[in-house]
């Protein structure tokens, strides 16, 4: 108040403090606690009458104005930037009850043409934004000061670009974010700023990572490397652990342990409460892909290093998963989905699209493992229509449901919606809805050898979940075909592996499936050959059994030359070249690179005996996949 009142006006000879006292005294000012300092509030009916009164004086009104932008200013470039510091609480709790007062000043920038001012406002503002879960405002406010600025402050125009960069992350925007991660890139490399830099190539790489995993590691290897010739420890412990966040989306569980145990040093080091919320976040999702229930009970244990914190808007999603998946493990009721849904409708009107995201994939994945099926749907349809990210995970869950209603349409439609953007994390979950469909359509052996591809995965990315579940699918098609041996020991496997984990949670539609098929194993092989090849499957360690479902595989041998000596993987490519698809289309059909595709054809056309895909049309209708 002394500040914007008591220089350069007529209220200099003023005790600021003593009038506000005497206001005070007389009812005319309220005073409350706003963070652990006493703010002051003037009773609407006064405050209007002050307003009309001060616009009287137009001297007097353009020097507080003036005064009152210039301290806000230097407010938020004393403590926005704290905000990726280990006084980020105290930032916030400083700068949230401001929150109008700096729109005002900003505002006040922007009329008056201050562009370079309002840019650093907006830039000393920005990881208070994100870490206050204000990122809207952080969006609107750099773009207002990306349009001021123009392009001739290039240096200061790739800041503001990264940082809005980060804002559509936080909302949920993976659609306009890339653009401007590559734009803040471009502009930095051009201008030789090697902190910025390394920001902008760290979100280039956060915006990559779902559609190209690959090329955003090296990309966010060369952000660490900016960072630390930069002296930036903030960004470069941020590239770390982007990394492991990129080894998720890669599937490659063992990269990731490793990523975070060299990116943890670091975080420590800086004891940034946002940063060591993201570290514990992404342990706790490395211990669900990899059913490590000692480090997700440590995510949700209050006390512990690791502990997710519920005042984090980035941990709630984390925080209510991990009870619904060890809730379905240990085989107990799962949570309501009711608190998740009102979390995930309150994020999604403060524009939190990320968290509204991660919460309403709570919610579905909740109402399928109770068994409320058609709500499931209802939600994820409904949240698909309104929210952002068409490859979220819970299309995957929807079309599960779908199967279990016995919709197959629909489940092919949702499955469809889930592999827009695939990632390996999720190659399984996908990879069980298209073989289960492929078994539906007659079509085992294509079923069988999906799910030998996405066991292979798991296996080597140590995913101990969907190895079982792989088990458990190949159990059920090797019933389908016949071999009863093989299906048990693979039902027996799986099923000591769900005790001793454990993994007590079998979802619908395998379930009944699985069920159905172990019913008929044990009436073909009778009851003790039955049991006794279930034990012998359950004696197998997990390596063990990846290695007899490899083993057993190759038991079945094929033609080498003609339409049956493709293998299911060859079959699916050259079906799909003989429509005229292209090897790009091919590959992101069926989820592998050009590369791959190639290769396939080529041993495609020396098993048929042509040259070229002309003559690969040509050829006669193949017999129908069985």
């Amino acid at each position: 108040a002394e500040a914007v009142c008591a220089h350069g006006s007529s209220l200099a000879a003023i005790d600021v403090l003593d009038g506000l006292e005497r206001l005070i005294d007389q009812s005319l000012v309220r005073v409350h606690d706003g963070g652990g300092i006493a703010r002051y509030q003037l009773l609407e009916t006064v405050r209007q009458f002050a307003a009309r009164q001060l616009a009287t004086f137009d001297d007097e009104l353009e020097a507080v104005v003036s005064q009152h932008t210039a301290w806000f200013a230097q407010l938020a470039a004393a403590v926005g930037p704290l905000a990726e510091t280990s006084q980020q609480d105290a930032c916030v709790a400083r700068l949230l009850p401001e929150r109008d007062n700096l729109a005002l000043a900003m505002r006040q920038l922007l009329t008056t043409g201050e562009a370079v001012a309002l840019a650093e406002m907006a830039l000393n503002l920005g990881p208070f934004w994100n870490a206050a879960e204000l990122a809207a405002d952080g969006r609107t406010w750099t773009t207002s000061a990306l349009d001021a600025i123009g392009d001739g402050q290039r240096g200061l125009c790739a800041r503001l670009l990264a940082a809005r960069s980060m804002h559509l992350i936080f909302v949920g925007n993976f659609l306009l974010a890339p653009a401007d991660a590559q734009a803040a890139t471009d502009l930095a490399e051009s201008v030789g700023d090697r902190r910025s830099l390394g920001r902008s190539r760290l979100l280039l790489a956060n915006t990559m990572a779902p559609v190209a995993p690959e090329a955003a590691v090296l990309i966010v290897e060369q952000a660490v490397a900016d960072c630390a010739a930069a002296g930036d420890l903030y960004g470069e412990a941020q590239a770390l652990l982007h990394r492991a966040v990129i080894y998720t989306a890669l599937g490659k569980m063992p990269l990731v342990r490793e990523a975070l145990a060299v990116a943890e040093p670091k975080i420590r080091e800086l004891a940034s409460p946002f940063l060591t919320m993201q570290w514990n976040s992404w342990r706790a999702g490395l211990s669900l892909a990899t059913a490590d229930h000692h480090a997700m009970q440590a995510a949700i244990q209050p006390g512990s290093p690791y502990e997710l914190r519920r005042s984090e808007p980035s941990s709630r999603g984390l925080l209510s998963s991990i009870p619904i998946t060890l809730a379905a493990d240990f085989g107990l009721d799962v949570p309501s989905a009711d608190a998740s849904e009102a979390l995930a409708i309150q994020m999604e009107k403060a524009e939190n699209y990320f968290g509204a995201i991660q919460m309403t994939g709570n919610v579905i994945r909740s109402l399928f493992l109770r068994g409320e099926l058609q709500r499931a749907l209802t939600v994820a349809d409904e949240a698909a229509a309104r929210l952002p990210m068409p490859w979220a995970r819970w299309h995957v869950d929807a079309a599960l449901a779908s199967l279990a209603l016995g919709d197959l349409d629909g489940a092919r439609q949702r499955i469809e919606r889930g592999t827009t953007v695939p990632t390996a994390w999720a190659l399984f979950s996908v990879c069980t809805v298209n073989a289960i469909l492929a078994r539906h359509d007659g079509k085992i052996v294509i079923a069988e050898a999906i799910v030998h591809e996405s066991l292979a995965l798991a296996a080597q990315n140590e995913m101990i979940r969907d190895v079982v579940d792989a088990m458990d699918m190949l159990a059920s098609l090797a019933a389908a075909q016949g071999s009863w041996q093989h299906a048990a020991r693979f039902g027996g496997a799986a099923h000591a592996k769900r005790e001793s984990h454990p993994l007590k949670a079998r979802t619908e539609p395998i379930r009944s499936m699985l069920d159905a098929d172990m019913a008929a194993t044990r009436a073909a092989l009778g009851d003790e050959a039955f049991q006794a090849a279930f034990d012998e499957g359950g004696r197998l360690s997990i390596d063990e059994a990846v290695e007899y479902a490899q083993r057993a595989r190759g038991e079945r041998q094929r033609p080498t030359i003609g339409w049956t000596s493709l293998t299911p993987t060859e079959r699916r490519v050259v079906d799909l070249a003989r429509i005229g698809r292209s090897n790009a289309e091919v590959a992101k059909e069926l989820l592998m690179g050009s590369e791959t595709v190639k290769t396939h054809l080529s041993h495609a056309y020396a098993k048929l005996g042509v040259a070229n895909r002309t003559q690969l049309a040509a050829l006669d209708a193949p017999p129908t996949s069985a």
